[in-house]
Formats: structure tokens, sequence, C-alpha cells
């Protein structure tokens, strides 16, 4: 089997990304968010990483470690439809193709054929080794859904270590991680908006910290059940609703009064939330949390994906207060915590009079 040098793969990766009009791209050396898509994506480049330019209608970038030491290459594709897991196996699938293609066509010998691993940051992610003439390689394919834009990161380290191979792969891993829509469009991305300020909804007599970047969809003059729900910005089957549920008088003071009313809330939850046509995987489990009432999470399955619904509930004043999430299974902790910080931010309006 024909055999090139590492230093050709490295040229035909670099004649990829050469600026257009003959312009060159400064190297990029310092940490710092790099705009994709004329601005519509946004990542942060690692500083260990060298910028060798932007391609493909600017929605690729490449990047070098040290003196060649690997490659790293960001790709955004626009999507009809939100990526979910249900396609992970035909995306894995073409992958391993693409690689057995590229190793049918002599362009190295294969070491470790291309495999998937587990790793519930990624929707896919495969690795494979292999041999140039005078290079050992170790690459990684990542992929990651952002909004309606399929994140892909490719990592080839030139290395046998094993320890190295890993701790590169990563930095190609926390750049996937970092990518998310940019709402701001191609303005500077460090030009952030304000800090999110306090929102009141007068009828039912609480105000809240709106998690950041997720669009709201209040319930206008709502006294009790849904007051607001909160889509991500970035992956809209995420979901995050608040619903309230006054106090009765007697409950006020009396705490096992107070905790079937909670019992109660968590039961309308969960009926309300139920995800159609899905089967419970497992049991509702509750969530020792001390800074909360009661918190409980159920994980269902549909057509192949999981997904997490998460309650927790707090009182504000008069109010028993719910936030729950509903997230894909691999989004859940992310969302579960910004929540959190949502529910412990709720307070009763009558505590500023």
């Amino acid at each position: 089997m024909r055999r090139i040098h590492a230093a050709t793969l490295l040229c035909t990766v670099l004649a990829a990304f050469v600026p257009a009009h003959g312009q060159t791209t400064a190297p990029s050396t310092r940490p710092g968010e790099v705009l994709l898509d004329h601005g519509k994506c946004v990542f942060v480049a690692p500083p260990a990483l060298t910028l060798l330019g932007k391609s493909n209608e600017d929605r690729s970038a490449a990047y070098v470690l040290g003196d060649n030491r690997a490659l790293v290459t960001i790709l955004v594709t626009p999507q009809d439809h939100a990526v979910t897991r249900a396609v992970a196996p035909q995306i894995a699938a073409r992958v391993r193709k693409q690689l057995r293609e590229e190793a049918s066509r002599g362009e190295m010998d294969v070491i470790l054929a291309p495999r998937e691993y587990d790793d519930e940051r990624f929707l896919v992610a495969v690795r494979d080794r292999f041999n140039t003439l005078d290079r050992f390689g170790d690459r990684v394919h990542l992929y990651r859904p952002v909004g309606l834009y399929l994140g892909h990161v490719v990592v080839t380290v030139f290395t046998e270590d094993e320890a190295e191979a890993k701790r590169v792969h990563e930095i190609g891993a926390e750049m996937l991680m970092s990518l998310r829509l940019n709402r701001a469009g191609a303005a500077d991305v460090k030009k952030r908006a304000s800090a999110p300020r306090l929102v009141t909804f007068a009828a039912a007599r609480v105000r809240l910290m709106p998690p950041d970047g997720w669009r709201a969809e209040p319930n206008e003059g709502a006294i009790d059940g849904v007051i607001v729900t909160y889509r991500d910005a970035e992956d809209e089957t995420n979901l995050i609703t608040v619903s309230v549920r006054p106090l009765p008088p007697e409950a006020r003071r009396d705490a096992k009064l107070r905790d079937l009313a909670v019992d109660e809330m968590v039961d309308a939850d969960r009926q309300s939330f139920r995800i159609d046509g899905a089967e419970v995987v497992g049991e509702t489990q509750t969530v020792t949390d001390r800074r909360f009432l009661r918190k409980t999470r159920t994980d269902y399955e549909h057509e192949g994906r999981r997904f997490r619904v998460t309650s927790r509930q707090v009182r504000a004043g008069d109010v028993i207060a719910s936030v729950t999430i509903v997230a894909r299974e691999e989004s859940a902790e992310s969302v579960d915590a910004i929540a959190d910080r949502v529910a412990l931010s709720v307070k009763p309006v009558a505590s500023d009079r």
C-alpha cells in the first residue's frame, strides 16, 4: 500500500485553507472568540493553537499546534431541521466510510480502524489511528448540534503517546463545546448585553432572574399554572418552564399541609410534562437537594432519543413555584444547572414593598 509523507498530508490541509483573494490570515496565538459563517456562530480558540486560515464560505477554520504536532479543524454546517440523536448512527457510518475510503486510496496504513466511543458531550465521537511514511497519526471526529447547525471538529495528533494524544484531543473537544450561536451577528461578540434583570410577574406575585440567552414565552396574566416558558436559543428542544400555585391560607403555617400542596404540584407537573408516545426509563427519582422543597427527575425514551424531565419547587411568600426542565439526555445536566439558578432567584413581589 502506498504511503505518503505526513508533510504532504499537512500541505494538503494548508492548501484547503488558503484565504480568498490572495489575502493572508494573521495567525492567532491568543485566546479569544472566533466568528464562523459570517458571524452567525462563535467559538473560543484555545490559546495553544495557531490559526492557519478559514475556508468553505467562512464555515470552517483550521489550526495547528506547535511545530505541526497536531492539526485541529472546526466546521459548521447549516441544517434544515435540528439534528437529533436519532441520526447519530448515520453520521457515524458516514465517517467510518470516508475513513475507509481514505485508507483504500493508499494514503495511509490503518493501525486502528475507525470506531465509535462514548462521550456524552457529543452526538458522535469516532477515533482512528494510522501511519504515514514518516509519522503516526491519532485522530478523532467529534460532532455536536448547535441550534440549526451541526458542529464538527477533527483533531489529528502526530504522536504514538496515548496520554499526549488524549490531551490534544481534549483541546479540540473543548473548542467544539464552546461553539454557540452568535445572536449578536457579526458584531464584536465581546460586547455582550447587560446582565439580565429580574422579571416581575405581577399577577402571579413573583419575580425571577430569567436564563441568559433563552427566549421567553410568557403566559400573560396567569395567576396559577405555567407563567412562562423559556426556550434554549441553541437547541429549542430544551425547555425551562416556571409554574406557580398559591398556597391555601391554612397551609401557610402548617408544614404538613404545605408538603401536601407540594406533592400535588409535583404530580401535576408529572402529568403535564409527559412526552406523548415516550416510555419511562426506570422510575421517577427524588433528588436530594436541600435548596428546594422537592426535586424529582424522570427519564423518557422516544424513537431512540432520551429525554429528562426534572422539576424543583421553592416557596416565594404565599406561592409555591415549580421550575421544570425538558431536555435531551446529553444536555440535561447543563440545563438542570440553569434551572436551579432560576428557581433560586424566585422571590415574592411583596418582598420589595
